[in-house]
């Protein structure tokens, strides 16, 4: 007969009425506020970006509408921007620059503590960054910018201290930690960067969304099938600007919004 073993346990209790002002207080900050958006890269080892969508909504009633949906596009190609142009004449879509969106609508939502969410979203942002560089403080994260200035005694580029930027630190495929960082400049050239100990961010990637829910890890396209989400006809989106690009890309956006909703009942 085995040996008998003690079990030893630890517990302690909560007020009830803590537990409910607590539950009280999580409600109060939940953003009411979205943005999500999600892009085109090119085809080689940079992945650069072409041109994505996006789409801003709001919480009614439990449920986030859209209020504002656009386009935005890399500088430098007439062809491009002709095509877009042509797509969105006569129609509610916004249209920009990469740089009028980082500045006019994705900082603006992270600096309010909207809720900001895609499908994979450390390669998202990672697209409409203006600088990167490996994290000063953690090994296994990288740090992104928004907006640069040129420094005028060392004629560098540097990421601007008075916008955030993001610190996204890898966990596996399919997590990520995001803290909102400053960047701060020393003399003698050393770099830095601060995180906000308090800062109000609410990043969801709809990647691990669904891999917590199901214990796998989706693609887009197959995410949304398997819940239901609209879903494009095909599963490939090419890194041109195209009426079907255009029109894929617009989709998968409107695909995200309703993963991110709750079903119908």
């Amino acid at each position: 007969m085995a040996d008998r073993l003690d079990l030893y346990f630890r517990a302690h209790t909560v007020p009830l009425e803590f537990e409910k002002q607590d539950r009280a207080d999580r409600r109060s900050k939940q953003p009411q506020e979205a943005l999500i958006f999600h892009s085109v890269s090119t085809a080689d080892e940079k992945q650069e970006l072409v041109f994505g969508a996006y789409t801003c909504a709001k919480l009614n009633d439990g449920k986030f509408t859209v209020n504002e949906i656009g386009l935005f596009h890399r500088d430098g190609n007439p062809d491009e921007l002709r095509v877009l142009k042509r797509f969105v004449n006569g129609s509610a879509f916004e249209l920009g620059t990469v740089e009028k969106f980082r500045r006019k609508v994705f900082l603006k939502y992270l600096k309010a503590g909207a809720l900001i969410l895609g499908y994979d979203m450390p390669f998202q942002i990672s697209r409409i960054a203006v600088k990167w560089n490996k994290s000063f403080k953690r090994r296994r994260a990288f740090s992104f910018y928004f907006r640069v200035f040129r420094d005028k005694k060392t004629g560098k580029l540097r990421p601007s201290g008075f916008e955030p930027g993001l610190s996204i630190e890898s966990i596996d495929a399919s997590k990520a930690i995001y803290r909102l960082i400053k960047y701060k400049f020393r003399a003698g050239d050393a770099d830095r960067e601060e995180e906000q100990q308090f800062s109000n961010i609410h990043i969801l990637d709809l990647k691990t969304l669904t891999a917590v829910l199901t214990g796998e890890t989706y693609s887009l396209q197959s995410a949304l099938e398997v819940f239901g989400a609209p879903a494009s006809w095909t599963r490939k989106l090419r890194s041109r600007v195209t009426k079907p690009a255009i029109e894929y890309l617009l989709r998968n956006v409107t695909g995200e919004l309703e993963l991110l909703n709750p079903p119908v009942p």
